[in-house]
């Protein structure tokens, strides 16, 4: 069989934007065909492209990864290239370990490319049921050992490193339960997670919260479902969170009472349980006992509002009825950037609506990154009266996918 050429790495941004839309097209469409020949070729071809050094297999397919997790209105990847990219990654899970693709960081950028119900069968076999199981697992656990380390040392740890490396992993716990369930595993990541969120470091806190969200999540979506381990990990939350009441620091700064009252993780729990069967008295008590350390509502101060005077009607204005949905939208606002300071007010208010005013609906979106495409490539830092909202009408292509 003749020698296939090789395949040009995908460029960065910069070097994207200086191609015309047609170059780019007639980019695309070779790496397509030339993907297209590795899935038809032999099996002891592909074992050679992957191992000659400095695969140009390996870095195309890592170099994708990593630059298609980057919202590109002007150069998306097409959809038949996302296809062929993912139909050729879940062929190379038959065949023995290639270390750049085996990584955690290339599973975890593959998960932010791909809408959860593409990706997570590929990753189930990657991480449970191929020859490259082993050398997956490795790299997580590595991972998982890091970050405990950083998490565990406090103040004195790499916090910006553990900051950067969960907020990449998350994607993949959104979308791999088998993930959720490696880091899960014993109570050292957990208490890593307790440990690190101790440090006042707000975007530290953000992604820890988002990470101990997600694991817990993908227990009861596990096949079959964790629900012991989620039980061992629901009294070990409950043993942390009085542990840190009696302490000298204030009861409510702590991940438990943070995880309970800015995340609808307690009725997802139950929810679930009580789908499947399995609620438990046991398991009811232990996801019930968490609703002991929700904070109160956060008493703000109230905003001046100008009224019409009142006639003696005993009537309502339209200014009133205005004022009072004004408020209660802000208030909506204000519960979500608690939780996402970065983001704009008119960002917020959009995703409102998207989730019919369910503020725990869009926390839960937000923490998970599985936004409908029209917010997850719209500007977040918009303002609530802006003028401007950067999106487009096309769709991303991903979701043409099928």
């Amino acid at each position: 069989m003749a020698k296939l050429p090789p395949l040009a790495a995908y460029p960065q941004a910069p070097w994207r934007h200086r191609l015309s839309p047609v170059e780019w097209t007639s980019l695309q469409n070779a790496w397509i065909a030339i993907m297209q020949a590795f899935l038809s070729s032999p099996l002891s071809e592909l074992v050679k492209a992957l191992s000659e050094e400095d695969s140009s297999l390996v870095r195309f397919l890592t170099s994708f990864a990593q630059e298609a997790t980057v919202q590109d209105v002007s150069h998306p990847p097409s959809p038949a290239l996302l296809k062929t990219v993912l139909q050729l990654v879940s062929h190379l899970t038959s065949l023995k370990p290639t270390s750049d693709i085996d990584k955690f960081e290339f599973l975890a950028n593959l998960a932010k490319v791909y809408p959860k119900k593409l990706i997570a069968p590929f990753l189930s076999r990657a991480l449970t049921a191929s020859p490259r199981a082993a050398a997956v697992e490795s790299s997580l656990t590595a991972l998982k050992r890091s970050l405990i380390m950083q998490l565990d040392a406090g103040i004195r740890g790499d916090l910006k490193l553990a900051e950067a490396s969960l907020a990449q992993l998350n994607p993949l716990l959104h979308a791999s339960p088998e993930a959720c369930v490696l880091f899960l595993a014993g109570d050292d990541f957990v208490d890593g997670l307790i440990a690190g969120y101790r440090v006042m470091n707000p975007p530290l806190r953000k992604v820890i919260l988002a990470s101990l969200y997600l694991c817990l999540v993908g227990l009861v979506e596990s096949r079959p479902a964790k629900w012991s381990m989620l039980s061992d990990a629901l009294f070990a939350l409950r043993s942390a969170a009085d542990l840190h009441k009696q302490g000298p620091l204030n009861a409510n700064d702590s991940l438990v009472p943070e995880l309970v009252t800015s995340t609808p993780l307690l009725k997802v729990l139950l929810m679930r349980a009580v789908a499947e069967g399995v609620a438990t008295d046991n398991l009811r008590k232990r996801i019930t006992a968490l609703e002991a350390f929700k904070k109160g509502p956060m008493v703000r101060p109230k905003r001046l509002i100008r009224r019409k005077v009142d006639k003696g009607k005993g009537k309502q204005t339209r200014d009133d009825v205005d004022a009072e949905i004004h408020i209660h939208r802000m208030s909506q606002i204000t519960q979500v950037q608690d939780l996402f300071p970065d983001l704009g007010a008119g960002f917020v208010a959009r995703c409102l609506e998207e989730y019919s005013e369910d503020v725990e609906q869009v926390v839960a979106n937000l923490l998970s990154d599985s936004l409908p495409t029209h917010l997850a490539i719209a500007d977040r830092t918009e303002g609530l009266f802006g003028t401007a909202f950067h999106t487009t009408t096309a769709p991303h292509s991903s979701q043409h996918l099928r």
